[in-house]
């Protein structure tokens, strides 16, 4: 927000002193100079008595005039010096609000919504936005306005803040916290876009629910083919990095450095391979531009990462609220700064919206898991046999990061059998099974879903609270079946579990 000092004046009545008054600047202080200022100082128009705005040719320009008589309306400049566009962009088009105090003092602030490659042509949003202000619509042109700076990774608040505040409204530096990190294949928006392949970092303030991201790019592609190709040998090579995180039931957390490091060394072969096409030389025409950063997101890539969640929601029991938390809009950048203040819980098993945050030590905590067999039970208390059931046990986590949540740990149904012998026996096998070298990539929770899908059990992960798991662990807990759901394996003790060796784990 800048507050200008000087008086509006009606276009073509600029007083006679005005080049010889020693106070006065340069007559073109209404107008974009020649050379680039910050963008709190640029302002492009005049205004008239009733603060119509004019453009430095005198003609009229669109615009809405609120309850509050601040004057909105949108125009071409020339790029501010502290633009978050790249340099070599000349021009962009920028929202404006104008106010005139009753000391005829004009308050005003702006926003960047695309950048403009020819300044001579009308950018193609910029009717639009014209109609809706002249219609007194002022909604629709800042959703307009802002869903086209989510195209183009530009920062458009959804709520702004008042214009001629004193002091801007601060950043919140509490309550951040980081969300997700995913690795997604964005599809184009247009035709022969091409295919994008980058992980989308998403943090959340748990206070206010603001949200921010970036993107970190890691491939293009013509086809959807070769993203997807692309994409598998990522998250293999996102295993091989940290398996012990890379197959935790909710997906969710995962740590972003993983994926930079594996950037950073396709980047340092790449240039490898570039150096040594050039005998040990960078070509006359490279940029530098080998390096992996973290950018922006277009709504392409925010699509593509709401996507992903959806997915992954359906098919996690009781996670659907995760997707419906995300906002629709494409949120601005989280920058270094917002980064380095966010909370980064380490727990896979926990959705981070539920998190109580308070300051801790980081432990050498780990969640464990392991395979009860536990009585079975119809809702009038009659047994109906044993199941085998795979606990994912992180209450030292949970205690240590958030000690009001009530979750403590997930389980899963893997097997059902109507005799305690055989329920054994096949605990007995898997727990074999699972300590195989063969196996060492797989972690248990993940064996477990595998081989309950091979027994076509229709299970699903559940969360377990303090009092469920205490009850576990006395061996006073049981599984609830209706009768008629009760489909217990009558002819094999161990045989399934034998069977899974040869499952084809999607990793």
């Amino acid at each position: 927000m800048t507050v200008n000092p000087l008086p509006a004046f009606e276009t073509g009545n600029t007083p006679p002193e005005w080049e010889d008054h020693p106070d006065w600047p340069d007559r073109s202080v209404w107008d974009q100079p020649p050379t680039p200022r910050p963008a709190v100082l640029v302002l492009p128009v005049t205004f008239g008595d009733d603060m119509t705005p004019f453009d430095v040719q005198g003609r009229y320009v669109p615009h809405h005039r609120d309850a509050a008589d601040t004057v909105h309306f949108f125009s071409v400049i020339d790029r501010p010096s502290d633009s978050p566009l790249p340099e070599d962009v000349s021009h962009e088009l920028r929202y404006f609000r104008a106010h005139k105090t009753e000391e005829d003092i004009i308050l005003h602030d702006s926003l960047p919504v695309m950048p403009v490659a020819d300044p001579d042509r009308s950018p193609w949003p910029l009717p639009a936005l014209h109609l809706h202000l002249e219609n007194g619509d002022l909604s629709a042109a800042q959703i307009l306005a802002r869903n086209t700076a989510g195209d183009h990774g530009l920062p458009f608040p959804e709520k702004l803040p008042a214009l001629g505040a004193n002091e801007p409204e601060p950043k919140p530096e509490t309550g951040w916290y980081h969300f997700d990190a995913a690795l997604v294949s964005a599809t184009p928006q247009g035709v022969d876009d091409g295919y994008s392949v980058g992980v989308v970092d998403v943090y959340a303030n748990h206070e206010d629910n603001r949200w921010a991201a970036r993107w970190l790019p890691m491939g293009e592609f013509d086809t959807l083919d070769g993203a997807l190709s692309y994409q598998q040998q990522t998250l293999l090579s996102r295993v091989a990095e940290d398996r012990e995180s890379a197959f935790s039931p909710a997906g969710f957390n995962d740590n972003p450095a993983l994926f930079e490091r594996i950037a950073l060394a396709e980047s340092d072969a790449a240039l490898t391979d570039l150096l040594e096409q050039n005998d040990g030389h960078y070509p006359p025409d490279y940029d530098g531009d080998h390096e992996p950063a973290w950018e922006p997101l277009t709504s392409k890539e925010w699509q593509a990462y709401r996507d992903h969640v959806r997915v992954v929601t359906e098919n996690i029991y009781d996670t659907e609220r995760i997707h419906e938390s995300l906002p629709t809009a494409t949120p601005p950048l989280a920058d270094d700064t917002l980064v380095a203040i966010s909370i980064k819980p380490d727990t896979p098993y926990l959705q981070a919206q539920d998190f109580v945050f308070e300051d801790f030590e980081p432990k050498d905590i780990a969640p464990t898991w392991r395979l009860d067999i536990v009585p079975a039970r119809d809702p009038e208390g009659e047994p109906l046999g044993y199941s085998a059931v795979c606990v994912v046990d992180f209450a030292d986590l949970a205690e240590a990061v958030s000690p009001d949540a009530p979750q403590r740990a997930q389980w899963l149904e893997v097997a059902q059998f109507q005799t305690e012998d055989r329920a054994n026996q096949f605990r007995d096998d898997f727990m074999s099974l699972a300590g195989m070298e063969e196996l060492s990539h797989i972690p248990g929770p993940a064996f477990a879903k595998a081989v309950a899908d091979d027994l076509k059990m229709d299970s699903r992960w559940k969360t377990m609270d303090e009092q469920s798991l205490e009850q576990l662990k006395a061996g006073e807990w049981r599984v609830m079946h209706p009768a008629e759901a009760w489909q217990p394996r009558l002819n094999e003790a161990s045989n399934p579990a034998l069977e899974a060796v040869n499952l084809d784990v999607d990793l």
